[in-house]
């Protein structure tokens, strides 16, 4: 297993006119699936990345909704411990275009989360979407999200939900705007 460490930074040549720019992969802290990138543009332009497990990459973002230089652009619904590949794109307000291929990886999932398993028992009355949500209560509570095959591609820990003062929580749903998570979370005295 080769050596990976929480910030890789990977120096690429671009596509467009020879130049050269700076693309910082770091995964992130508090939700070790995730793999954030970071780069800067010399002029402004609009970004998106293509990325996956595999270098066929398979998944994409949306593209930025405004112009920058500084680019931020999180990769969410990958595997723990798996290889990420990405190709990620800037198409410059000049006209430029300016792409950077990279590779890192995800993290495992914490050893608090429990290994869960995806049964389905009527296909015609399950979801089609690609992932699942859920709130796992327990000792240590979370907010997980599944793949079809039950491994967890994102998750946020929520902390101990057993004894005095313990949190209790709801139902977790997707923000009308989805844009992030809803969920309840009571105090217990």
């Amino acid at each position: 297993m080769r050596h990976h460490s929480l910030l890789a930074i990977l120096t690429l040549v671009s596509a467009c006119r020879g130049s050269a720019f700076s693309v910082e992969a770091t995964v992130n802290s508090e939700t070790r699936t995730v793999v954030e990138l970071n780069w800067t543009t010399r002029s402004p332009g609009v970004s998106w990345v293509e990325y996956g497990p595999t270098a066929d990459y398979g998944m994409s973002t949306p593209v930025s909704a405004a112009a920058a230089t500084d680019h931020h652009v999180p990769l969410f619904g990958l595997p723990p411990l798996s290889p990420v590949y990405y190709r990620a794109v800037t198409e410059l307000d000049d006209g430029g275009v300016l792409e950077a291929y990279g590779e890192t990886e995800t993290e495992g999932v914490p050893a608090d989360l429990p290994d869960l398993v995806v049964n389905v028992w009527d296909p015609e009355l399950g979801s089609t979407e690609p992932y699942m949500m859920g709130l796992l209560v327990g000792i240590e509570s979370a907010i997980v999200v599944l793949d079809r095959e039950g491994t967890v591609v994102w998750y946020r820990m929520l902390g101990s939900s057993t004894g005095p003062g313990a949190a209790y929580f709801g139902d977790v749903q997707t923000a009308v705007d989805g844009d992030g998570l809803v969920y309840n979370r009571f105090q217990t005295s």
